[in-house]
């Protein structure tokens, strides 16, 4: 009789153990979570500088376009390389933030169309751009693609903030 109380005992004590050991695991799965979203979160803030500091930079070129000056090979050539960087930051941080909560998110689609919004000859400069390239993607991608949504949604941002804002 003693010995099956103890038995009783012992296993009492071996599933607490277990349970205990799967709230540890639990716990350790939320913080690898919170690290590698705090990872993905600094990664992007780095890559957002890392673009702000070449418009910085090049700061007479965004402003000829703006301005709707004639720019030549060169300042073409930077002005589309900063606008593909902050363009393919905005629709990888769209797709990752999609990936990791399961939900279609606006803030980089957003944040990109407030940019061209607020620098009009850029904008007029990049719809260019994505105007040439349209043809290729259209080959290369399937219509309904993330590309191809990720651009519709950043046009229709824009369209929206031309409907309301003047």
């Amino acid at each position: 009789m003693h010995s099956e109380k103890l038995n009783d005992w012992l296993q009492l004590i071996g599933m607490a153990g277990i349970i205990a050991s799967l709230i540890f695991v639990g716990i350790q799965l939320i913080q690898s979570q919170n690290i590698a979203n705090a990872d993905r979160f600094h990664d992007a803030i780095s890559s957002r500088v890392a673009i702000n500091d070449s418009i910085i930079e090049n700061a007479p070129i965004f402003t000829k376009a703006n301005n709707e000056e004639e720019l030549n090979e060169t300042e073409i050539l930077i002005l589309t390389q900063t606008l593909d960087s902050f363009w393919g930051l905005s629709f990888f941080g769209q797709q990752a933030s999609e990936l990791v909560g399961g939900v279609s998110v606006k803030g980089p689609s957003v944040g990109l169309a407030m940019f061209l919004f607020e620098n009009p000859g850029v904008r007029k400069e990049w719809t260019e751009i994505q105007e040439k390239r349209q043809q290729g993607w259209d080959v290369l991608f399937r219509p309904n693609s993330a590309l191809h949504q990720f651009n519709q949604r950043v046009n229709e941002h824009l369209a929206t903030l031309d409907e309301h804002i003047e």
